[in-house]
């Protein structure tokens, strides 16, 4: 942060069927090396660790507002960790800023990560109706990785969850694997308007997202983008 090296690799969450059809843009934050942006998400579990983590996710969901202020036709997405949603102090600060800008929070999406585990859940159920109140939208990321749960899925009230693509790389070659990825999907329906299967890479993988009742997919066959070309990339997002 420090030293201005970090950036964000955009990936847009888009329909299964039509995937022009975009519902955000997750920023991806990502760290420059020798000019060439690499991911940091190995570093996260560490800074949790420290108790360090929430300095890094004021950062990330501070520049992802101003970037939607300076894109007033985009909806945006960013990771925070479920350890920062539970404290007072950044996310009031948050809060505060949305609360004046009801334009830039109804196209703001927080993905609440897990890969620390949840201690306060009541603490972090109220951060997610605070921003709903406010019109954003907010997810579960990587359900069924790390420390994500179904009692978080089922109680935390989320708008989106996005189911880990580790399940749809056994699921290609596997039928039991297929069999317990949709299962998956369909628990999260009941649980979120937006189901979203992450770590499509090919057409193979998306012919098996939907099959396993996926609507909603997000990776690398759609083409992620960088700052420089997030203007003239990202189109009016359409949400459900």
């Amino acid at each position: 942060m420090e030293r201005d090296e970090l950036c964000f690799r955009y990936e847009k969450v888009c329909s299964a069927t039509g995937t022009e059809s975009v519902s955000y843009w997750e920023a991806l934050l990502c760290r420059t090396a020798d000019g060439v942006p690499v991911s940091v998400g190995k570093w996260i579990p560490a800074l949790e660790r420290l108790g360090l983590v929430g300095r890094l996710d004021r950062w990330v969901v501070t520049t992802v507002i101003d970037t939607l202020r300076a894109h007033p036709g985009m909806s945006l997405g960013c990771n925070v960790s479920i350890q920062s949603a539970a404290l007072g102090g950044w996310r009031s600060t948050v809060i505060e800023t949305l609360a004046g800008e009801p334009q830039v929070a109804a196209r703001l999406v927080i993905e609440l990560t897990e890969s620390a585990p949840l201690t306060d859940i009541d603490a972090v159920a109220g951060f997610v109706r605070a921003l709903q109140q406010l019109g954003c939208r907010v997810a579960l990321d990587d359900i069924g990785a790390g420390y994500s749960s179904v009692r978080s899925l089922m109680e935390l009230g989320v708008d989106i969850a996005k189911v880990d693509g580790g399940y749809l790389h056994q699921a290609r070659s596997n039928g039991c694997a297929r069999v317990h990825l949709g299962a998956l999907i369909r628990l999260a329906r009941t649980c979120a308007s937006h189901v979203v299967v992450e770590r499509v890479e090919d057409e193979e993988d998306l012919h098996v997202s939907r099959a396993c009742g996926a609507h909603w997919v997000q990776g690398y066959l759609f083409e992620p983008i960088f700052a420089a070309g997030l203007a003239q990339s990202a189109s009016e997002p359409e949400r459900d």
